[in-house]
């Protein structure tokens, strides 16, 4: 748990850039979903998903200003 606090801010900078190079609209296996267990991906949602991504790069770099 401390090694992905650690990390955090990057490791969502990251999945946040996936997220918004990729063309589609709902999710896909490349920004997304899981290939190994599609009964998984049901109820992801790419909306969803970017707008979490942001707000914890967002929060992130609000706290190391402080």
């Amino acid at each position: 748990a401390e090694s992905l606090y650690t990390h955090l801010q990057r490791v969502s900078r990251k999945a946040l850039e996936l997220s918004n190079a990729c063309g589609c609209e709902t999710g896909c296996v490349q920004c997304l979903m899981r290939n190994s267990d599609p009964h998984t991906n049901l109820s992801l949602v790419k909306l969803l998903g970017t707008r979490l991504l942001e707000a914890i790069v967002i929060q992130r770099s609000n706290l190391s200003d402080i």
